[in-house]
């Protein structure tokens, strides 16, 4: 019995020792494999290269260097890798950081950061491949730049983490602070609780499965108040940038970005818009585009990186062809948007165009021919009378608002609801429509466009 404890105890030993060699082998492995990677996607500019310089391989640690060369000035990277499964758990963990060759540039960051790293990256490597990356930069006390007294800058730090969860890549990254200020204080720059979280397919390790993977997901950048300010006056405004991937079950893919400006603080003499603006909103929305053909078009490309090959623009339109001539035999949608409102009234303006039926046809030729037959496009704007009178009274519009209106709501084009004018513009297979009204004047307008030339469809 004692003896049988003795062989397990010496074979626990030796695994402790042993097994965090055999992780820096995997390690250092997976290190070579992404550097080969990086210099794929660098190959095309001659002006970018990226190598490993050197590489010391210890039994429980090693440390290695890299440098990306961009029009000949160097940016060396270090690595501190300490191998697992003890020291980390999982085959190790990478904390790159940013070495200055330069030494007046050193001495100037090494003042701003207090000697500390001013970047570090860690990479966190499991036994099944990349856990996550964590960013970290750290704060910086109002203090003067280097080399530009007169200017000072606040940093409040940077965190960030990239945790990769089977086929997902959750992010989350946020800066609470950022000012750049003159040392009189008549001029800055400032930025407040910026914000990017998103979770979304990690493509690019999984490109051979992905046509099976749930593409859906979100990202959202938000800023608090971005802006700069003089004596008496700043300009200032909250962003939220949204942007959804949906995956439907009809194997096609669509996305969406809306972007949202809220809270301004604007110039004086800013006319009709003034200082009271709350929200300025836009946005576009894609759908329908066929994610098996989207996927492949995408392995392509992943394939000609690998294989360190820039397809031609020859070879690139070919293989783009499958996606096309599937997305045209499909339904797909366009939608485009943009509202304005603030203490005058409201404006905007809303656009859709799509396929209403599927082809069949297999030529890209005959699917773009046929196209304009299954096309629709619907354009609606609308406007408050309350902006109207205000553009006229400060004379941006140089007609009278009998003038303007009389113009305006000619044919039924626009319409006075709730003190919104309001107009929905239809093509329905090569007619044109005011307010659901067949339109001939504008019908044709189009059609003299079309024997000009001017519009070739």
């Amino acid at each position: 019995m004692k003896k049988s404890i003795l062989i397990i105890g010496s074979i626990v030993v030796i695994a402790a020792v042993v097994s965090p060699y055999f992780c820096g082998n995997s390690v250092e492995e997976k290190f070579d494999q992404k550097v080969i990677e990086l210099q794929a996607v660098l190959k095309p500019n001659p002006k970018i290269t990226f190598n490993k310089t050197e590489y010391s391989k210890g039994w429980f640690s090693s440390f290695a260097k890299t440098q990306l060369t961009v029009n000949g000035k160097p940016l060396v990277m270090d690595h501190k890798i300490i191998h697992g499964p003890w020291g980390y758990f999982g085959l190790g963990k990478i904390e790159t950081t940013i070495e200055f060759v330069d030494k007046n540039l050193k001495a100037n960051i090494d003042k701003l950061f207090a000697g500390k790293a001013p970047l570090t990256l860690t990479t966190k490597m499991g036994f099944s491949g990349y856990d996550a990356i964590e960013i970290y930069s750290p704060a910086i006390a109002k203090q003067s730049i280097p080399d530009s007294p007169d200017v000072t800058i606040t940093w409040s730090g940077m965190t960030g983490k990239i945790k990769l969860v089977g086929d997902r890549a959750i992010t989350n990254f946020e800066i609470p602070e950022l000012v750049f200020e003159n040392e009189n204080g008549q001029q800055s720059f400032f930025m407040k609780n910026a914000r990017l979280v998103g979770e979304g397919i990690y493509l690019f390790d999984n490109l051979p499965n992905v046509i099976s993977k749930n593409w859906t997901g979100n990202s959202t950048i938000t800023i608090d108040k971005l802006g700069t300010k003089k004596i008496n006056d700043e300009t200032s405004l909250a962003l939220n940038l949204d942007v959804k991937t949906k995956d439907t079950d009809d194997g096609t893919v669509g996305y969406g970005v809306n972007v949202k400006l809220t809270d301004f603080v604007l110039p004086k003499e800013q006319p009709i818009i003034g200082n009271k603006t709350n929200n300025i909103e836009f946005g576009i929305d894609f759908s329908g585009i066929p994610k098996k053909q989207l996927a492949e078009f995408l392995a392509y490309l992943e394939k000609c990186q690998k294989a360190n090959i820039a397809p031609s623009e020859k070879n690139f339109i070919v293989i783009g062809q499958d996606l096309a001539t599937e997305l045209l035999k499909g339904t797909p949608t366009l939608k485009i948007f943009t509202r304005l409102e603030n203490d005058k009234g409201k404006a905007g303006i809303a656009a859709e165009a799509k396929l209403i039926t599927a082809d069949t046809t297999n030529s890209l030729q005959s699917l773009i021919s046929n196209a304009i037959k299954r096309l629709e496009i619907t354009i609606s704007p609308s406007f408050s009378e309350t902006l109207l009178d205000e553009a006229i009274a400060s004379g941006q519009i140089p007609q009278t608002k009998e003038q303007v209106i009389e113009a305006i709501t000619k044919n039924n084009r626009f319409v006075l609801t709730d003190g919104q004018y309001v107009a929905k513009f239809e093509y329905k297979q090569g007619h044109l429509y005011s307010n659901g009204q067949q339109d001939d004047e504008l019908q044709d307008l189009l059609l003299m466009l079309r024997s000009s030339g001017l519009l070739n469809f």
